[in-house]
């Protein structure tokens, strides 16, 4: 797989497909100054597939290669991790790919950001599926986790992971966004 190229076919499409209208609107809501492109779910459906079947790592080693590469040779202030397997249902029929992609991609994100970038910040999607079946809406920061699914286990297993690397290695800015 050629790093390089993917990172350039990417750039290329995205590109391509920018709205400008969107990215300033994206840019204004996130209280960024990161660049964005303006693109959303059902152009990234279009792009990603494709090139990443022409690209695909072939094990983890490789995905975490790619996204150290990706994250040399490119300056990022921000982060934010959104990626995940949701699908509850699936998450029930296929525990191991829910625990395993979930987990072992926020790892390998926040690996890579500590071994390249200690200053980026890094934004974690959370889920209300951490919170499991709360007595009281809304929930906030001091309320207890009680997963009750394998996705919402998958969460605070990604929390805990971002909470120690954070802790242990006090290498990155670490937050958690906590959707109802």
């Amino acid at each position: 797989m050629s790093k390089t190229k993917l990172l350039v076919e990417l750039r290329k499409e995205f590109s391509k497909q920018r709205n400008p209208e969107i990215a300033k609107e994206q840019q204004r809501y996130m209280k960024s100054k990161m660049p964005f492109y303006g693109l959303q779910a059902p152009q990234l459906k279009k792009i990603y597939p494709p090139l990443f079947k022409k690209y695909a790592p072939t094990s983890n080693h490789e995905y975490r290669d790619t996204i150290l590469h990706i994250f040399k040779n490119t300056k990022f202030d921000e982060c934010y991790h959104l990626a995940a397997q949701s699908f509850v249902g699936h998450a029930i029929e296929d525990s191991t790919l829910t625990l395993d992609t979930n987990i072992k991609g926020t790892l390998n994100l926040l690996s890579v950001l500590s071994k390249v970038n200690n200053k980026c910040k890094f934004y974690y999607a959370g889920s209300s599926e951490m919170f499991g079946n709360c007595e009281f809406s809304p929930q906030n920061e001091t309320t207890p986790f009680n997963p009750r699914t394998i996705y919402g286990i998958s969460k605070v297993a990604g929390y805990e992971i971002m909470k120690l690397i954070s802790e242990y290695l006090d290498v990155l800015f670490l937050y958690n966004q906590i959707f109802l």
